[in-house]
């Protein structure tokens, strides 16, 4: 029993230890499409902190004139109110695919910076189901805190359709 509590607690371990190195080795634009995904992935599966865990604390989306606060109430909302009437389950689902990432070092004691542009989508899914809603292009700046990279400032087009309610 010992041995495989041992072997069970080395895997762990590894599993662990290889995780770090990938996260180390990793690109900053990889991680910086891992900071997104995890943001999307948090708004589809209605986890406030998972999206705001991506906005600096000083956040602005400077077309909306949205900042974090207000992006925390209108998550909160959305992620009550907006429910299938079929399933109960959230009624919308995201998607983001970033490109043109221009990441430039930061010199001394500056932090790295970024630029990107998004795409993101927004559907509303009634049962299987899925209907785009709206469409934005996104002008994100962002900027490397503690290893982690934020989105400072925010610019918004519609492309199509309108934000959910």
């Amino acid at each position: 029993m010992r041995r495989v509590l041992l072997s069970l607690a080395t895997l762990v371990v590894l599993w662990f230890a290889g995780r770090a190195l990938v996260r180390f080795f990793a690109s900053d634009e990889t991680k910086l499409r891992w900071a997104l995904e995890s943001m999307i992935d948090g708004f589809n599966r209605t986890r406030t902190d998972d999206v705001l865990a991506g906005l600096a604390p000083d956040f602005l989306d400077e077309s909306f004139g949205a900042d974090r606060a207000m992006v925390r109430q209108a998550c909160a909302y959305l992620f009550f109110q907006a429910k299938d009437p079929t399933t109960k389950g959230f009624l919308y689902v995201a998607e983001c695919e970033p490109s043109e990432i221009v990441v430039t070092k930061g010199h001394g004691s500056e932090p790295a910076r970024a630029e990107a542009k998004l795409d993101a989508h927004f559907f509303e899914k009634r049962g299987e189901e899925r209907a785009l809603v709206w469409r934005i292009e996104v002008r994100a700046r962002f900027v490397e805190e503690a290893g982690e990279w934020r989105i400072t400032r925010s610019e918004t087009r519609t492309l199509e359709g309108e934000h959910p309610r």
